[in-house]
């Protein structure tokens, strides 16, 4: 069974899903995204945290994810880890490819 990613960002339009997309041919995840602002293309929700086996918010330090999420939904027992990346990059940008690559990498134990 392939562990369930799920990436939290705040429109859901480049960071989270270029960082989903690295997972698009995993034999080992899934990754799906949402976003916490009303706009999003995929507003995050309890079901979709639910889902999830882990959970990657894209910047507390300047967007306030994790707060949101601990604020409006139910996280107990679940991991989340804050990358720390900052709105500043388009989707399938090469830096923020390469900055996701090595964060998430860290995190899950793979090169």
């Amino acid at each position: 069974m392939k562990k369930r990613l799920l990436f939290i960002c705040s429109s859901a339009i480049d960071r989270s899903p270029t960082a989903a997309n690295l997972f698009s041919s995993s034999q080992k995840y899934i990754a799906k995204t949402a976003g916490t602002h009303s706009d999003a293309t995929q507003c995050v929700t309890q079901k979709l945290l639910d889902w999830a086996d882990l959970i990657f918010v894209m910047s507390e330090g300047t967007n306030q994810h994790l707060s949101y999420l601990k604020n409006n939904f139910d996280i107990k027992g679940k991991k989340i880890h804050d990358l720390h990346v900052r709105d500043m990059y388009f989707r399938n940008d090469r830096r923020l490819i390469k900055l996701l690559k090595k964060r998430i990498n860290i995190i899950i134990g793979e090169n």
